[in-house]
């Protein structure tokens, strides 16, 4: 599995991760319409994104994007754009 926290070239030649493709990604993982998601949302600020919904959005980054988050990365991947940030590196 790849993981771009470790090497910083690891995702170059994809395409950007933006914050549509995560809100749909959310909506997914938590069985809501991804509208109802604000770009502004947060962990724990937001009623689907607990502890419970943070675990099956890290579960649905780490299937759709082929890489494994490592623990320290999974305490720092708390809004939408550390998450699009992380996937773009």
């Amino acid at each position: 599995m790849n993981n771009c926290l470790d090497d910083s070239n690891c995702c170059s030649g994809k395409k950007s991760v933006d914050v549509h493709e995560i809100r749909n990604l959310m909506g997914k993982a938590w069985g809501i319409d991804s509208a109802k998601i604000s770009i502004d949302a947060k962990f724990n600020e937001f009623p689907s994104w607990d502890s419970l919904g943070h675990v099956n959005l890290l579960v649905a980054l780490e299937q759709e994007y082929n890489i494994s988050i490592s623990y320290q990365t999974i305490t720092e991947l708390i809004s939408i754009p550390r998450i699009i940030e992380f996937l773009n590196k």
